[in-house]
């Protein structure tokens, strides 16, 4: 399954992948594509550069989606490595559906806030 997660600007992830969802899934829901791959899967990524606004989320503002062996069979076009989604953070979770338990705790660990609907806007 291929891994979410968030980036805040300027900083590495931090934290477990707040969903798993398979390839399609990703391309199909989130608009995942191809020439989204930003980087390999060794590399420990930073997204942008640090910044003193406070954002939705504490800050995080990218979600990357990482892609490895597992999630690419029979799926020619694509390669293991991490790609940035055009969807916010924000975006994402929507589509996640922050009313799910799991994914509601996960993201008050990982962000410190309680996802709703009222914080989502596209």
């Amino acid at each position: 399954m291929a891994t979410i997660s968030f980036y805040e600007s300027g900083k590495s992830q931090k934290g477990r992948p707040v969903a798993e969802k398979s390839l399609d899934w990703c391309v199909e829901r989130l608009g995942m594509r191809t020439n989204g791959r930003i980087a390999d899967l060794e590399t420990k990524l930073t997204i942008g550069e640090k910044d003193s606004i406070q954002a939705p989320f504490g800050g995080f503002r990218f979600a990357v989606v990482r892609v490895d062996e597992n999630d690419l069979q029979g799926k020619n076009d694509w390669k293991t490595g991490l790609y940035l989604l055009e969807k916010n953070a924000m975006q994402v979770v929507a589509i996640l559906d922050g009313h799910s338990l799991k994914l509601r705790k996960d993201l008050v660990e990982l962000m410190g806030v309680e996802p709703t609907a009222s914080r989502v806007r596209f």
